[in-house]
């Protein structure tokens, strides 16, 4: 899968070490979650580089970076007002078909000013993944159980290390 960097838009995505599934979406859709409007958000680096997000159904997104596709899945991380997501990225065209395609997961903070995504790292968080993935191969962690990844991530949010923020346009 080719890795973004984006608001992965906000996930794993252009970083070293991410948590992956192999075998399809492990976030439940029948929970998905749509907290960010449509529309263009401006990334905190030093180009304001713009990413667009486009609401598909409840939890679906498009996002498009840099002329780039990607489907996204939001689910909640914790009580529905704690302000933090799940969020799954995959190729354009895996929303159609979840359970066939590779994600890559990451944490959300979404609140009236801002989105900030906190993304796993496998080898820094590897103290959180070592239990719960199902394997690890090279940089990144590969996760077949729900549980497993809902608790990583939620352990990882702990740690509060931020990637990127993002305001809306």
């Amino acid at each position: 899968m080719r890795r973004f960097q984006l608001l992965v838009p906000l996930a794993c995505l252009a970083l070293a070490g991410c948590f992956e599934s192999e075998d399809g979406l492990l976030l439940d859709t029948s929970h998905g979650a749509s907290p960010l409007a449509e529309g263009d958000y401006v990334r905190d680096d030093a180009k304001g580089s713009v990413v667009k997000l486009s609401l598909q159904g409840e939890g679906w997104y498009t996002l498009v970076d840099d002329g780039e596709t990607m489907d996204l899945f939001v689910s909640p991380l914790g009580p529905a007002d704690s302000g933090e997501y799940a969020v799954a990225a995959a190729n354009d065209g895996c929303a159609k078909t979840p359970d066939t395609c590779n994600w890559d997961y990451a944490i959300l903070r979404v609140d009236s000013e801002q989105v900030q995504e906190i993304r796993p790292d496998c080898q820094l968080d590897w103290d959180v993944a070592e239990n719960a993935a199902s394997r690890r191969s090279d940089e990144v962690c590969y996760f077949n159980s729900p549980e497993a990844l809902m608790d990583a991530l939620a352990a990882i949010s702990a740690k509060g290390r931020i990637a990127e923020t993002y305001r809306q346009r």
